[in-house]
């Protein structure tokens, strides 16, 4: 692995550390700073929450955000498994190629064993049925 992507992710487990400590701490004083007793609400206790509740949504933003560049860069530069992913199917592909090679050679040497032993080795060959013989000897006509 190179030293930009650990460094790349070193930053991020970080600034999501932060983002997420920040989640934790901003709902517990929100929590803490909220008025149980709605009869009597203050101002100040309410201004707290709203301060509170911004940041909470400004974190949570920030975390989508980070998300989004985690996507994105694992789709545009995780080259090297796409590598690995083509590499493997090319040596799949010429397995497969390999296999249907040697069963050929299978069925010729097949073929040429049979047609040895029904021909014999000195055997003409017989035209093909329907054929009269005095065409395949004759030439072939030019108009």
């Amino acid at each position: 692995m190179s030293q930009h992507k650990i460094t790349y992710g070193a930053e991020l487990t970080t600034t999501i550390q932060k983002h997420l400590s920040s989640l934790a701490s901003n709902f517990t004083q929100m929590l803490e700073s909220a008025q149980i007793d709605p009869a009597q609400p203050t101002s100040i206790e309410n201004l707290q929450v709203d301060m509170y509740s911004q940041n909470i949504l400004r974190t949570v933003e920030s975390l989508l955000q980070i998300t989004t560049e985690m996507k994105e860069h694992l789709l545009l530069s995780d080259f090297a498994t796409m590598n690995a992913e083509v590499e493997q199917e090319r040596k799949a592909l010429n397995t497969q190629t390999e296999e249907c090679a040697k069963r050929l050679d299978e069925i010729n040497a097949t073929l040429s064993k049979q047609e040895a032993a029904d021909c014999g080795p000195t055997a003409p060959r017989a035209p093909a049925p329907g054929i009269p013989l005095f065409h395949l000897f004759s030439a072939p006509e030019h108009t």
